[in-house]
C-alpha cells in the first residue's frame, strides 16, 4: 500500500506501539501472579499503587519507545519522499493498535463515571469527616449493610457504613463511631469514655489499621477500579 511520508510515520509508530505494548503485556501477565503474591505482604496504599504502576507499564513504555525511540530515528533516518509503501503486517499492527486504544479509552471512561457515581451516591448518603491523626478523609455512610471501599489514589478516601464498624472490637468501635459519627477529638472521646488519652490513640490507632488491612486483602482490585 502506497501512503504519503507523515500517514506512514503514524503508521509505523501505531504498529511500533502494538508490538511493544504486546510484548510488555505479555510479560507484566507472566509475573502478575508473583506480584499480586508480593502485594499481599506490603501496605495496601503501597501495594495498589504498585499493582496501578505495573498494570499502566505496557502502555507507557511503548509510547516511550515510539516518543524517543520510533519517531525521532524515522524522521532522521528516512529520506522524506511524496509516497511511501507500507507493508500489510505494519499496517495490520497500526489498525490493532487503534482498536487497543478505542477499547482502553472507552473502558477507562465507562469506570471513571461508574465510580463518579459511586462517590457521589455516598457523598449524597453520608458525610465527609477526618479522624485525628489520620491523614485520609472518610466518608461515613448511615446503613446497617457493611460497606468498606478506599476510593482515589491521589487523594485516597476511605467509604465506610456503621455495619462495618460493628464487625469490630466493643473496646475499638466505641472510640472510633465517637470519631466517625460525633467529631470528637481524642481527647473529649477519652473523657467521654473516662479512658486514658494513650490507650484511646492505641484503640483508634488499630481499628484503623484493621480497617486497612481489610482493604488490603485485594489491593489488585484496588489498583483496577480506584482513581
Amino acid at each position: 500500500m502506497i501512503v504519503p511520508y507523515l500517514p506512514r510515520l503514524l503508521c509505523i509508530s501505531l504498529a511500533t506501539f502494538f508490538l511493544v505494548h504486546l510484548s510488555l503485556g505479555t510479560i507484566i501477565f507472566l509475573i502478575a501472579p508473583a506480584a499480586v503474591r508480593w502485594a499481599d505482604r506490603i501496605a495496601p496504599h503501597v501495594a495498589a499503587r504498585c499493582l496501578l504502576a505495573l498494570r499502566l507499564l505496557p502502555a507507557v513504555g511503548a509510547a516511550c519507545v515510539v516518543a524517543v525511540v520510533c519517531v525521532p530515528s524515522y524522521l532522521w533516518l528516512e529520506p522524506e519522499a511524496p509516497t511511501e509503501r507500507v507493508g500489510f503486517g505494519c499496517l495490520s499492527a497500526a489498525l490493532l493498535a487503534m482498536a487497543t486504544w478505542s477499547v482502553s479509552l472507552a473502558r477507562g471512561l465507562r469506570a471513571t463515571a461508574s465510580s463518579r457515581r459511586f462517590v457521589q451516591d455516598c457523598r449524597q448518603a453520608g458525610r465527609l469527616t477526618r479522624i485525628h491523626g489520620e491523614t485520609a478523609d472518610a466518608w461515613i455512610v448511615d446503613g446497617p449493610a457493611p460497606l468498606l471501599a478506599l476510593a482515589g489514589i491521589f487523594r485516597p478516601r476511605l467509604i465506610i457504613s456503621r455495619g462495618v464498624l460493628a464487625a469490630l472490637p466493643a473496646e475499638q468501635r466505641k472510640p472510633l463511631e465517637l470519631a466517625f459519627f460525633s467529631d470528637l477529638t481524642h481527647v473529649e472521646i477519652a473523657a467521654k469514655l473516662g479512658t486514658p488519652l494513650g490507650t484511646i490513640k492505641t484503640r483508634i490507632r488499630t481499628a484503623m489499621r484493621t480497617l486497612k488491612e481489610t482493604l488490603g486483602d485485594g489491593p489488585e482490585a484496588a489498583a483496577g477500579h480506584a482513581i
